[in-house]
């Protein structure tokens, strides 16, 4: 029987992304273990198997990974983290300056109605919040288109379609405000930005915890 195969593995951001791992882990001819470790955001996997056909079936699910086998690997994987820990915290603070201003002087009335006169506003706030969607949420958009092409949905499916569902609606009020009724002409742009801000800010904790525990 060949040694246990161990791979750290990204992209990973709930237990529906780990059971869509397991399984392309599991469908790999000669596997005839695979666990993948939430946590550590590892795989170890048994097997007559090859590691770089099972490195080919985690990134063919919509993920990536890279084989584990020493400590130099350990400590690239530990570098990786901090430069990923520390762009989570660029993007958490770029979508909570879109994000948190509008919700604030929007709960205070002072931000311009949705009209002709406040049209060219809106506009900037719904490139603002693109840009938001982009930089700071484009993880999760791919997540979600690679996961839809495998016939799966994860966390990343619901963050995806919610913020961008919220984005091209309040472009619709600001473009087209006459093809809803005036009760539901109301921009979202602020729930979208501060969504994917928690979002971001969580995984970080998360990663820092992680980080101090082991």
């Amino acid at each position: 029987m060949s040694d246990a195969i161990r791979l750290s593995v990204s992209g990973l951001s709930c237990a529906a992304c780990v059971s869509s791992v397991e399984n392309a882990l599991t469908g790999v001819p000669g596997v005839s273990a695979a666990n993948v470790n939430f946590a550590e955001h590892t795989a170890l996997i048994e097997g007559d198997v090859e590691a770089q056909s099972l490195v080919d079936a985690i990134r063919g699910a919509g993920y990536d990974a890279a084989e584990l086998t020493g400590e130099e690997d350990e400590s690239e994987k530990e570098a990786a983290e901090k430069a990923h820990y520390r762009d989570l915290l660029r993007k958490t603070a770029f979508a909570a300056a879109v994000g948190i201003p509008q919700f604030v002087f929007g709960m205070s009335g002072f931000l311009p109605r949705l009209d002709a006169d406040g049209r060219l506003f809106w506009l900037g706030i719904g490139v603002l919040t693109l840009g938001v969607l982009v930089y700071s949420g484009g993880r999760f958009f791919t997540g979600a288109w690679n996961s839809g092409r495998n016939h799966n949905a994860n966390m990343d499916t619901l963050i995806a379609l919610g913020t961008g569902t919220a984005w091209v609606y309040s472009m619709v009020i600001v473009m087209f405000p006459d093809l809803v009724p005036p009760m539901a002409q109301n921009a979202y742009f602020e729930a979208a930005a501060i969504i994917i801000a928690f979002i971001n800010f969580g995984a970080a904790m998360e990663m820092r915890a992680r980080g101090t525990s082991a």
